[in-house]
């Protein structure tokens, strides 16, 4: 019959790849892509800093401390805060307890820029006035395990008569930026200023994939 042999000349099944969408295949590529782009990601170099600021001595009672870590640009914080600020102790000895946690996890593609730990040292007095006491830094180490740091911090000098209203009034000299902590030596030379107390700081580092990227620690 005519119908049987209309549909004995019907052309044969295309394949089945061929039977795809634009919008399936242009799904499939999103998947491959989003795919690539988590695996290169899950390389990457990772680290993570793990600690606590511990305290700080030779400031006296009802201190507290603000802080930050500060990396380069090529730095992303996967997890964690980057910046806090500590309760206000009134030590009963030598030294305030902050047992502050720090808990950052980074992910970088350079080891330029490597994190700092910035601090400044605030004191709330007995009229209720909160003034800085001291400035500081240091890097995080650069290779893995536990590490007891101490931050030898500073304040900025005023002039003879700042000094003497300082003595008097309780307002210290103040950075007009506190980019200036952890400056280039170019950029502080100007500066006069006096050593302070110290603050504590215990820390884990925790490196991932830094040696697939030949980078050394």
């Amino acid at each position: 019959p005519a119908a049987l042999l209309a549909r004995s000349r019907s052309p044969p099944h295309p394949p089945r790849l061929l039977l795809l969408t634009s919008t399936a295949l242009q799904a499939a590529m999103a998947d491959n892509l989003k795919r690539k782009a988590l695996k290169e990601a899950e390389s990457r170099p990772e680290v993570h800093v793990i600690g606590e600021i511990v305290g700080a001595t030779d400031f006296g009672t009802g201190v507290s401390c603000k802080w930050a870590l500060v990396a380069g640009e090529k730095w992303e914080v996967l997890n964690g805060e980057a910046a806090g600020q500590t309760h206000t102790d009134y030590a009963m000895g030598d030294m305030a307890v902050w047992a502050h946690p720090l808990d950052v996890h980074y992910v970088t593609g350079t080891v330029h820029g490597w994190p700092r730990l910035t601090v400044q040292v605030w004191k709330l007095d007995e009229y209720g006035r909160n003034e800085i006491q001291a400035y500081g830094f240091v890097h995080m180490p650069a290779s893995a395990g536990s590490f007891d740091l101490e931050v030898s911090t500073w304040r900025p000098l005023g002039s003879h008569g700042v000094e003497v209203g300082a003595f008097f009034l309780g307002s210290k000299p103040q950075l007009a930026s506190s980019a200036m902590v952890c400056a280039d030596v170019s950029d502080r030379y100007r500066l006069t200023t006096e050593s302070a107390g110290t603050v504590h700081v215990h820390v884990d580092m925790v490196f991932k994939n830094l040696d697939a990227h030949k980078v050394e620690w």
